[in-house]
């Protein structure tokens, strides 16, 4: 490596790494490391005493977390760090770990760098991982937990549709179980955040509940009898005791019946690509699926009996007002790099899309 000389007037940032000898394979990840630390000693503020062993202390740490994720990165990625636009990055990323010395800050910067790198410029996903580098370390460590559970509520299916309310609530119960006590319990922590630029306000509010049985359409549901049937349906259940071409037993009680989960999707898919055609054109079929809904307090009522500790944790989430808020694409970006502690497999491109 040789030595540069850079000056800069007042106020400037001077975004110089060392310079090295670029090899016909492109740099290494020591090298990247070794580039950003520098680039970082460059361009902080001069400490001295007990302050400036810390800064040299935190920003080794991070340099070590961020050369182990580096190393398992396609050369192409490290090649893209000794640019300008990561460099950058880098820097504030370092910053951000400098300034508050949280761990679970730390390995969530460096895989937004990561990531990050394997990015066109520019890109839609390069610019939303960039704001989040600068946004991750306003957030406390419970709002971003209340990240990851939004997107779990209102994300998330079950691989294979459910066939019943408890089968949802088995499968949340699952997922949402580290963030148990973990999340805001104050609506003013969501306000925040959305003065933050991390989620919008929606304007319409709804319980979690609500959502389960919008995601879920035909699971939660109240059995009716099939001689309770407007006449032109009963046309429709033959043979009688089978439910015929709409209808199938209620799981709880093969008594009852509900409609047919695909044809309960196919009426709320129709309802939400034309809303105000499908409204006037309600047939008796799309009347009965809305006459069976379950309301909010019998979902939750059905979901305490299940799982307790679910019901309490969604409980928080609506005292909180946490589903009248949607998040954003940094939002999304930022709850995803959480997530993935628990769940490696969830895409951030499946998010945002």
């Amino acid at each position: 490596m040789k030595d540069q000389h850079q000056e800069g007037g007042d106020n400037s940032n001077l975004y110089q790494g060392q310079s090295l000898e670029v090899h016909n394979y492109g740099i290494t990840a020591q090298e990247a490391r070794d580039i950003a630390k520098g680039v970082f000693y460059e361009n902080y503020l001069t400490l001295n005493g007990r302050a400036l062993e810390e800064v040299h202390r935190r920003i080794d740490e991070f340099a070590n977390l961020f050369l182990a994720k580096l190393s398992e990165a396609p050369q192409q990625s490290i090649n893209n760090f000794d640019t300008a636009r990561m460099l950058s990055a880098t820097y504030k990323a370092q910053r951000q770990y400098v300034e508050n010395g949280d761990q679970e800050l730390a390995e969530m910067l460096a895989d937004f760098l990561i990531a990050m790198a394997a990015e066109e410029p520019r890109s839609l996903n390069d610019i939303v991982l960039n704001q989040a580098v600068e946004v991750a370390s306003k957030l406390t460590p419970s709002q971003i937990d209340g990240l990851v559970s939004i997107l779990n509520v209102l994300w998330v299916e079950v691989d294979d549709y459910p066939t019943s309310g408890s089968d949802v609530f088995d499968f949340l119960h699952t997922q949402l179980t580290p963030y148990y006590g973990r999340i805001p319990q104050r609506s003013a922590e969501y306000e925040y955040m959305s003065a933050l630029g991390v989620v919008s306000e929606r304007p319409v509010s709804a319980s979690p509940y609500q959502w389960l049985a919008n995601g879920y359409p035909g699971v939660f549901v109240k059995g009716f009898s099939l001689d309770s049937l407007e006449p032109e349906l009963k046309l429709y259940t033959m043979p009688p005791r089978e439910g015929g071409q709409y209808f199938e037993p209620l799981p709880e009680n093969e008594n009852l019946f509900r409609i047919k989960l695909a044809e309960a999707r196919r009426i709320v898919a129709n309802r939400r690509a034309d809303p105000y055609n499908a409204t006037r054109s309600a047939g008796a079929l799309e009347r009965l699926l809305n006459k069976c809904d379950l309301e909010p307090q019998q979902i939750r009522e059905s979901c305490r009996k299940h799982w307790p500790e679910l019901a309490a944790f969604l409980d928080v989430m609506q005292e909180s007002r946490a589903m009248d808020y949607r998040p954003n694409s940094v939002g999304i970006a930022i709850g995803h790099a959480a997530w993935r502690r628990h769940n490696p497999e969830i895409s951030l491109d499946e998010l945002l899309e």
